[in-house]
């Protein structure tokens, strides 16, 4: 199950990527996203995460034995 923990890196990312999506629905909360502004904004995200946007789609891997499950529900596991 995902959970969100913003004091967390990935949910400081996580936390950010929704800023900008609240921002680009403006104050009304039923407000639509464009979708070429949100697909631009989710690239920028990634890229400054270090991910090739271009790139395949196996640089999110884990690495071979790694459980990062664990390292979830135990961080020290780390």
């Amino acid at each position: 199950m995902l959970t969100f923990d913003p004091t967390t890196t990935s949910g400081t990312a996580l936390a950010s990527l929704f800023r900008v999506w609240c921002s680009l629905r403006g104050t009304d909360p039923e407000g639509a996203v464009n979708g070429g502004n949100l697909t631009q904004a989710v690239a920028e995200h990634f890229e400054a995460l270090g991910l090739d946007v271009g790139g395949p789609a196996s640089q999110v891997d884990a690495p071979a034995g790694r459980d990062t499950a664990a390292e979830e529900t135990h961080p020290a596991a780390r």
